[in-house]
């Protein structure tokens, strides 16, 4: 076992965290739901490629979103399958990568995530995202609420994604604003 170190993890693309003991990363293909695997600079570059280069592909079917009919429901279905296939890719292709080799030294949590950001960002940027990711959640649930009324799939299923992200940064957020009055706190006493 690897002694601690006097600095806490650096965090880095939500799925990277730097290693105790070496200048090596742990890296969590599925976020914090899964496991993660011990990789050098080299691999973490070539992780980072994997992803470069599928998210590049991502933008086609981005634009077609703007391009489509939207008076032609079943148009909608081979784009959402493409939109899947590039929001779902990169875990599976990373995790084949690296899969064989050797486990991360514990597992990645959403308290070691908001406890580097808490750290990181300033007071002023975590209630900046707070606010503008809730205010652009509610006004996607809007769009979705129009959506559903006037039965547009491509609304519904975009402005639904959105909704559900945003909202999820901003809870995010709300945590890293809640851990910094905590680190403040504890910083005085």
């Amino acid at each position: 076992m690897t002694a601690a170190s006097v600095s806490p993890p650096r965090i880095e693309h939500s799925r990277f965290r730097t290693r105790s003991a070496d200048a090596d990363w742990d890296f969590f293909p599925f976020g914090r739901y899964g496991r993660g695997y011990r990789v050098n600079e080299a691999q973490r570059a070539r992780v980072l490629r994997i992803q470069n280069w599928i998210n590049m592909g991502g933008v086609p079917p981005l634009a077609l979103f703007i391009v489509m009919d939207a008076a032609n429901p079943w148009g909608v279905v081979p784009l959402a399958l493409v939109f899947l296939a590039w929001v779902g890719l990169p875990p599976p292709a990373q995790w084949l990568y690296v899969r064989r080799l050797p486990p991360a030294e514990r597992p990645l949590t959403q308290q070691d995530i908001c406890g580097f950001l808490a750290r990181t960002q300033s007071r002023g940027v975590a209630l900046r995202v707070l606010t503008v990711e809730t205010v652009c959640a509610v006004a996607f649930l809007v769009m979705f609420a129009a959506g559903v009324r006037l039965a547009m799939p491509t609304v519904i299923a975009g402005s639904a994604y959105l909704s559900a992200t945003l909202a999820y940064k901003a809870w995010q957020a709300y945590c890293v604003r809640r851990l910094q009055g905590r680190l403040k706190l504890s910083a005085l006493g």
